[in-house]
Protein backbone atom coordinates (compact mmCIF):
# COMPACT_ATOMS: atom_id res chain seq x y z
CA UNK A 1 0.00 0.00 0.00
CA UNK A 2 2.84 2.41 0.81
CA UNK A 3 4.52 1.89 -2.57
CA UNK A 4 1.14 2.18 -4.27
CA UNK A 5 0.76 5.57 -2.57
CA UNK A 6 4.12 6.76 -3.93
CA UNK A 7 3.15 5.63 -7.43
CA UNK A 8 -0.19 7.43 -7.13
CA UNK A 9 1.60 10.61 -6.03
CA UNK A 10 3.96 10.41 -9.01
CA UNK A 11 1.01 9.88 -11.33
CA UNK A 12 -0.87 12.85 -9.90
CA UNK A 13 2.17 15.10 -10.25
CA UNK A 14 2.59 14.10 -13.90
CA UNK A 15 -1.05 14.96 -14.63
CA UNK A 16 -0.81 18.25 -12.72
CA UNK A 17 2.37 19.14 -14.58
CA UNK A 18 0.68 18.45 -17.91
CA UNK A 19 -2.34 20.54 -16.86
CA UNK A 20 0.11 23.37 -16.11
CA UNK A 21 1.19 23.13 -19.76
CA UNK A 22 4.62 21.99 -18.57
CA UNK A 23 5.33 25.54 -17.37
CA UNK A 24 6.72 24.37 -14.02
CA UNK A 25 10.40 25.19 -13.56
CA UNK A 26 10.99 21.91 -11.68
CA UNK A 27 13.78 19.89 -13.28
CA UNK A 28 16.90 17.94 -12.31
CA UNK A 29 19.41 20.22 -10.63
CA UNK A 30 16.84 22.74 -9.34
CA UNK A 31 17.05 22.40 -5.56
CA UNK A 32 15.12 25.44 -4.28
CA UNK A 33 12.72 23.19 -2.35
CA UNK A 34 15.52 20.97 -0.99
CA UNK A 35 16.80 23.51 1.53
CA UNK A 36 15.25 23.91 4.97
CA UNK A 37 13.74 21.21 7.22
CA UNK A 38 10.12 20.12 7.01
CA UNK A 39 8.00 17.38 8.53
CA UNK A 40 7.80 13.92 6.98
CA UNK A 41 5.69 10.95 8.05
CA UNK A 42 6.58 7.49 9.31
CA UNK A 43 5.82 6.20 5.82
CA UNK A 44 8.44 8.55 4.42
CA UNK A 45 10.95 7.43 7.05
CA UNK A 46 10.35 3.81 6.07
CA UNK A 47 10.81 4.65 2.39
CA UNK A 48 14.06 6.54 3.01
CA UNK A 49 15.40 3.64 5.09
CA UNK A 50 14.73 1.28 2.19
CA UNK A 51 16.72 3.61 -0.01
CA UNK A 52 19.65 3.78 2.41
CA UNK A 53 19.77 0.00 2.59
CA UNK A 54 19.79 -0.24 -1.21
CA UNK A 55 22.75 2.15 -1.56
CA UNK A 56 26.43 1.27 -1.43
CA UNK A 57 27.42 1.36 2.25
CA UNK A 58 29.74 4.35 1.92
CA UNK A 59 27.09 6.50 0.27
CA UNK A 60 24.42 5.65 2.83
CA UNK A 61 26.83 6.28 5.70
CA UNK A 62 27.65 9.70 4.25
CA UNK A 63 23.98 10.70 4.21
CA UNK A 64 23.56 9.52 7.80
CA UNK A 65 26.56 11.58 8.90
CA UNK A 66 25.04 14.70 7.35
CA UNK A 67 21.73 13.95 9.06
CA UNK A 68 23.44 13.32 12.40
CA UNK A 69 25.20 16.69 12.24
CA UNK A 70 21.90 18.43 11.49
CA UNK A 71 19.86 16.67 14.16
CA UNK A 72 22.63 17.37 16.70
CA UNK A 73 22.39 21.10 15.96
CA UNK A 74 18.62 21.01 16.21
CA UNK A 75 18.65 19.16 19.52
CA UNK A 76 21.07 21.67 21.02
CA UNK A 77 18.75 24.52 20.02
CA UNK A 78 15.52 22.65 20.83
CA UNK A 79 16.36 20.16 23.63
CA UNK A 80 12.95 18.48 23.60
CA UNK A 81 13.99 16.81 20.32
CA UNK A 82 16.58 14.78 22.23
CA UNK A 83 13.72 13.16 24.18
CA UNK A 84 11.66 12.26 21.11
CA UNK A 85 11.97 13.37 17.48
CA UNK A 86 8.21 13.26 16.94
CA UNK A 87 6.48 16.59 16.36
CA UNK A 88 2.89 15.47 16.99
CA UNK A 89 2.47 17.41 20.25
CA UNK A 90 4.46 20.50 19.24
CA UNK A 91 2.60 23.80 18.80
CA UNK A 92 2.73 25.08 15.23
CA UNK A 93 4.49 28.24 16.40
CA UNK A 94 7.37 26.25 17.88
CA UNK A 95 7.75 24.16 14.72
CA UNK A 96 7.79 27.40 12.73
CA UNK A 97 10.54 28.74 15.01
CA UNK A 98 12.65 25.62 14.45
CA UNK A 99 12.13 25.64 10.68
CA UNK A 100 13.08 29.32 10.54
CA UNK A 101 16.19 28.77 12.67
CA UNK A 102 17.43 26.00 10.34
CA UNK A 103 16.05 27.19 7.01
CA UNK A 104 19.59 27.29 5.60
CA UNK A 105 20.22 23.54 6.01
CA UNK A 106 20.09 21.46 2.81
CA UNK A 107 18.43 18.06 2.82
CA UNK A 108 21.00 15.38 3.79
CA UNK A 109 20.33 13.76 0.41
CA UNK A 110 21.02 16.90 -1.64
CA UNK A 111 24.10 16.31 -3.78
CA UNK A 112 26.50 19.08 -4.91
CA UNK A 113 25.05 18.99 -8.44
CA UNK A 114 21.55 19.65 -7.13
CA UNK A 115 20.28 16.10 -7.56
CA UNK A 116 18.70 13.88 -4.88
CA UNK A 117 20.59 10.84 -3.61
CA UNK A 118 17.34 9.14 -2.52
CA UNK A 119 15.17 10.25 -5.43
CA UNK A 120 13.41 6.88 -5.99
CA UNK A 121 12.68 6.76 -2.24
CA UNK A 122 11.95 10.45 -1.61
CA UNK A 123 9.13 11.51 0.75
CA UNK A 124 5.61 12.12 -0.49
CA UNK A 125 5.97 15.86 0.14
CA UNK A 126 8.91 15.92 -2.28
CA UNK A 127 6.95 13.97 -4.88
CA UNK A 128 4.14 16.54 -4.83
CA UNK A 129 6.24 19.68 -4.43
CA UNK A 130 6.26 22.15 -7.30
CA UNK A 131 2.57 22.32 -8.12
CA UNK A 132 1.18 25.82 -7.41
CA UNK A 133 -1.09 26.07 -4.37
CA UNK A 134 -4.68 27.26 -4.57
CA UNK A 135 -6.17 28.74 -1.41
CA UNK A 136 -9.12 31.07 -0.96
CA UNK A 137 -9.32 31.58 -4.69
CA UNK A 138 -5.67 32.64 -5.00
CA UNK A 139 -3.10 30.65 -6.97
CA UNK A 140 0.46 31.01 -5.71
CA UNK A 141 3.78 29.57 -6.77
CA UNK A 142 5.07 26.66 -4.70
CA UNK A 143 8.54 28.21 -4.37
CA UNK A 144 10.50 31.40 -5.06
CA UNK A 145 11.52 30.19 -8.52
CA UNK A 146 7.88 30.03 -9.61
CA UNK A 147 7.30 33.73 -9.02
CA UNK A 148 9.05 34.37 -12.35
CA UNK A 149 6.89 32.07 -14.49
CA UNK A 150 3.19 32.09 -15.46
CA UNK A 151 1.06 30.25 -12.92
CA UNK A 152 -2.04 28.37 -14.06
CA UNK A 153 -4.90 27.19 -11.87
CA UNK A 154 -5.28 23.39 -11.79
CA UNK A 155 -8.61 21.89 -12.87
CA UNK A 156 -10.94 21.13 -9.95
CA UNK A 157 -10.83 17.41 -10.77
CA UNK A 158 -7.08 17.32 -10.09
CA UNK A 159 -7.54 19.20 -6.80
CA UNK A 160 -10.13 16.61 -5.77
CA UNK A 161 -7.70 13.83 -6.65
CA UNK A 162 -5.11 15.58 -4.47
CA UNK A 163 -7.52 15.47 -1.52
CA UNK A 164 -8.20 11.77 -2.14
CA UNK A 165 -4.45 11.14 -2.15
CA UNK A 166 -4.13 12.92 1.22
CA UNK A 167 -6.91 10.75 2.65
CA UNK A 168 -5.16 7.62 1.35
CA UNK A 169 -1.95 8.72 3.03
CA UNK A 170 -3.77 9.29 6.34
CA UNK A 171 -5.25 5.78 6.21
CA UNK A 172 -1.86 4.25 5.35
CA UNK A 173 -0.21 6.07 8.27
CA UNK A 174 -2.93 4.86 10.66
CA UNK A 175 -2.46 1.25 9.49
CA UNK A 176 1.32 1.58 9.86
CA UNK A 177 0.86 2.84 13.44
CA UNK A 178 -1.60 0.08 14.30
CA UNK A 179 0.65 -2.63 12.86
CA UNK A 180 3.60 -1.41 14.94
CA UNK A 181 1.80 -0.16 18.04
CA UNK A 182 3.12 3.38 17.59
CA UNK A 183 1.44 6.75 18.06
CA UNK A 184 4.01 9.14 16.58
CA UNK A 185 3.42 10.31 13.03
CA UNK A 186 5.75 13.12 11.93
CA UNK A 187 9.46 13.90 12.33
CA UNK A 188 11.74 16.48 10.78
CA UNK A 189 13.35 15.43 7.51
CA UNK A 190 16.91 14.75 8.84
CA UNK A 191 15.54 12.20 11.31
CA UNK A 192 14.33 10.13 8.38
CA UNK A 193 17.97 9.23 7.69
CA UNK A 194 18.64 8.06 11.26
CA UNK A 195 18.45 4.31 11.67
CA UNK A 196 18.12 4.49 15.47
CA UNK A 197 14.94 6.59 15.54
CA UNK A 198 12.52 5.11 18.08
CA UNK A 199 8.76 5.07 17.54
CA UNK A 200 6.66 7.17 19.95
CA UNK A 201 4.42 4.97 22.10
Amino acid sequence: MREHLAERADGWFAKAQAASLNSLPCRAGCSQCCVGPFAITLLDVERIRQGLKAMPKGQGDGLRRRALAQTGSMERAFPRLSTTPFLDTWPDTEIDDLVTAFQHLPCPALEPDGTCAVYPWRPLTCRLMGIPTDEAGLVQGACKVQTAVPILRLPEQLRQQEHVLAEEEARAILKYQQDRGTSGEEVLLPYGFMLDISPCR
